[in-house]
């Protein structure tokens, strides 16, 4: 079995599995941040906006897998 390639959260630096593109400062840029830190900044936040979820695969095939979003902002988790 492949091993999982994990990658920091761009906010925490924790190694993480799964992670979410999101915008959340005036500035506009996107960051990858862990589940922890997508609850702290979703909340109330009118600069939040939602850019997919990136899930840790094997070696060979890391990537973006859901770029889904409702009206209000919150992702719509995407079936495999």
């Amino acid at each position: 079995m492949a091993k999982l390639r994990s990658k920091p959260c761009d906010r925490c630096n924790d190694l993480v599995n799964l992670r979410y593109r999101i915008q959340y400062k005036p500035d506009g840029n996107w960051v990858l941040v862990c589940p922890n830190c997508w609850q702290e900044v979703s909340q109330d936040n009118p600069h939040y906006r939602y850019g997919g979820t990136w899930k840790a695969k094997g070696k060979s095939s890391c990537h973006l897998v859901c770029i889904e979003y409702d009206n209000a902002g919150s992702p719509n988790h995407c079936s495999d």
